[in-house]
């Protein structure tokens, strides 16, 4: 059975959008908008900004950063274990000539 999708209104600078999530997702948005209005408040408190426009692009760069990172870890993880699951398997090839 599919997951329902629910509508939901999210606020992001100060400008309602309509979203449709599936149920179980709802408080994820929900905790993103915070996040995004968070940081673009402490964006507004630091710095002097023409427009919303402004403050967006320096969240989204600021979230996209950190993705890709994280990303960039992830990646490095899974070579790491990679290369460790190769020198395993040819330690007991090793043993077992």
């Amino acid at each position: 059975m599919a997951e329902e999708i629910v509508s939901m209104s999210v606020e992001l600078a100060g400008r309602t959008y309509k979203v449709n999530v599936k149920e179980s997702e709802r408080s994820i948005f929900e905790s993103a908008s915070a996040m995004v209005n968070d940081t673009i408040n402490g964006y507004e408190a630091r710095r002097a900004y023409e427009d919303k426009q402004d403050l967006l692009a320096m969240v989204l760069l600021q979230y996209v950063t950190a993705f890709i990172k994280q990303n960039r870890l992830h990646n490095d993880d899974k070579k790491i274990v990679t290369e460790r699951l190769k020198a395993l398997l040819h330690n007991l090839e090793k043993v077992s000539e």
